[in-house]
């Protein structure tokens, strides 16, 4: 007759299940860095250039837009609701900005506060409509989503806005030899696994 300390599933013994679950934790805590790891030293040797400072800057200030936008995401998605319109709430807030920055000539810190309050106004609205009318998010977000592509486009006539001044490159952007964006997005992913 066999105890329950000899055999814990079937007839396996404890021991090698308990390996494999720690094994499996192992796995599950630092596995993607791992990956990570094994993908930066594939490019790295595929491509001598890869580890360079200037393009391992390119990649952080690429990456953190989605960082950020994705930290905001998970808060909505933790309490129960999908929020599919922030990409283009975002794209609608930049053309904002940048029609007021490069078409009126506006100074960058308004440019910045218009393109905050449209991101706000797009978010109140979804809000008010999940909320008090009870309206499904997935809905409710799909239908933004269209509509702030849609003013997107019109506003910016379909095309790339160029020629923000000099200080966008200059004040704003880096601090201690580190671009902004990722130094905020480093901080709220740090607080964020707190």
């Amino acid at each position: 007759m066999k105890s329950k300390v000899d055999t814990l599933v079937g007839e396996k013994p404890v021991a090698t299940v308990t390996y494999q679950v720690r094994s499996w934790r192992l796995f599950n805590r630092f596995g993607p860095a791992i990956m990570l790891m094994a993908v930066v030293a594939g490019m790295s040797i595929a491509h001598p250039d890869f580890l360079t400072i200037s393009n391992l800057m390119t990649i952080g200030l690429q990456a953190t837009v989605r960082a950020l936008l994705a930290i905001g995401e998970l808060l909505v998605i933790i309490s129960g609701g999908i929020d599919l319109s922030v990409g283009t709430a975002m794209s609608l807030s930049m053309v904002t900005m940048g029609l007021y920055v490069i078409n009126s000539h506006g100074s960058l810190e308004i440019g910045m506060l218009i393109a905050i309050a449209t991101g706000v106004l797009v978010g109140l609205l979804n809000g008010t409509l999940v909320a008090f009318l009870g309206l499904p998010p997935f809905i409710i977000t799909l239908g933004m989503l269209g509509i702030a592509q849609g003013l997107a486009l019109t506003l910016s006539s379909g095309f790339s806005m160029y020629g923000f001044p000099k200080s966008v490159s200059g004040k704003w952007s880096w601090l201690m030899h580190l671009p902004l964006g990722v130094i905020i997005a480093g901080y709220d992913l740090g607080t964020l696994s707190d």
